[in-house]
């Protein structure tokens, strides 16, 4: 798995990767063996499960409270979820960094291919994308750090995209990939970057 630092912490930040990851999480899954998605009879857990929607709905009333509203929702459902059925309260909450179950690896929530329990319940705050397959190829070590840093720049920079669009509005690959050359717009590396990441999945898709 690849853990992400130097990420946002806002709550938005958490609302919008959580929901552009499962708008991409089915290309996602294309690069890798059917026992990604499916491990029966290879794994005896799956550890990397597909994100679940959790009623999250696109926002529609983009007033200021309507808006802060919908931050505040989906945050508690991504919060419930994580801590397999726990509200934030005084006890379980991000300033105290404590979740129900002390012991991580017995937080079934973490087992999904986007995890976000290091930016909730730990001072790491990083994102944990756990999808890649184990390797000792340094390419592909290198390509998924960039395909997993360009996810979560897609987020952070279309954060209000992200969050407004429904499920007839779908968000591809090649638009993630996309983000290094408008990041990046005078500097003509990021585009062959963002074109190479595109070939790259084409090629890796099983």
């Amino acid at each position: 798995s690849s853990d992400l630092g130097n990420v946002p912490d806002s709550k938005l930040f958490l609302v919008s990767i959580y929901v552009l990851c499962l708008k991409i999480q089915n290309e996602m899954f294309t690069m890798f063996p059917y026992y990604k998605t499916d491990p029966t009879g290879v794994k005896k857990k799956n550890y990397n499960q597909k994100l679940k929607k959790m009623s999250i709905y696109p926002l529609v009333d983009c007033s200021k409270e309507g808006y802060n509203m919908y931050i505040d929702d989906v945050y508690n459902k991504i919060f419930s979820f994580l801590t397999e059925g726990a509200t934030p309260d005084a006890t379980f909450n991000r300033q105290r960094r404590r979740h129900p179950v002390q012991q991580k690896w017995n937080r079934n929530s973490r087992y999904y291919w986007m995890n976000l329990m290091n930016m909730i319940f730990s001072e790491r705050n990083t994102v944990e994308f756990r999808l890649h397959t184990p390797t000792t190829n340094s390419q592909k070590m290198i390509n998924w750090l960039f395909i997993c840093n360009a996810i979560v720049r897609y987020a952070e920079r279309y954060a209000d995209q992200i969050i407004t669009s429904g499920e007839d509005d779908p968000i591809s690959l090649k638009e993630v990939f996309n983000i290094y050359a408008e990041l990046f717009p005078k500097d003509k590396n990021s585009r062959v970057l963002s074109d190479y990441l595109y070939s790259y999945f084409l090629s890796r898709q099983a």
